[in-house]
């Protein structure tokens, strides 16, 4: 029995895993999409709905936290475009927050097929990422009860 450093099967396993991320990703936009679109709410929403799908089918020894990096979520959310990658990539959003002197942007847009898609400014982008990935969510608390604050 020799050792085997081409380690067969990892590829597949990659791939697998990606897949599971993003199915995951899109699952949660989707759901984020049918809701009652609340601006101040709809980050946080995501966030959780992806943590809750990691949670209910039990994936968090498959999925583990240095998978849920930028390029999985980025290639799962801004290929689709349910997230813009560049801020001001789609006009003008329909809700912006400043928030430590960036512009979280947040807007949502129909396609051709009549399928809504949320849509975010880079700012925004990040930290739904950076929340994704740490297990955080978003201060709900604080959307919540200044919703005057976070849309106009």
């Amino acid at each position: 029995m020799g050792k085997n450093t081409d380690q067969p099967g990892l590829e597949q396993l990659e791939k697998e895993r990606f897949r599971i991320i993003t199915d995951i990703i899109y699952y949660a936009a989707g759901h984020v999409d049918r809701m009652d679109f609340k601006y101040g709410c709809t980050l946080n929403r995501l966030v959780f709905k992806v943590r809750e799908c990691i949670d209910i089918y039990d994936l968090a020894e498959v999925i583990q936290e240095d998978m849920l990096n930028t390029y999985s979520i980025v290639m799962g959310l801004v290929s689709d475009k349910y997230l813009m990658s560049k801020e001001g990539s789609r006009g003008k959003y329909d809700c912006v927050v400043t928030k430590k002197g960036k512009k979280i942007g947040m807007g949502r847009y129909t396609t051709s097929e009549g399928v809504t898609k949320i849509t975010l400014s880079s700012a925004a982008a990040d930290m739904v990422i950076r929340n994704i990935r740490n297990g955080r969510y978003l201060n709900r608390h604080t959307e919540m009860e200044n919703d005057d604050k976070v849309c106009k």
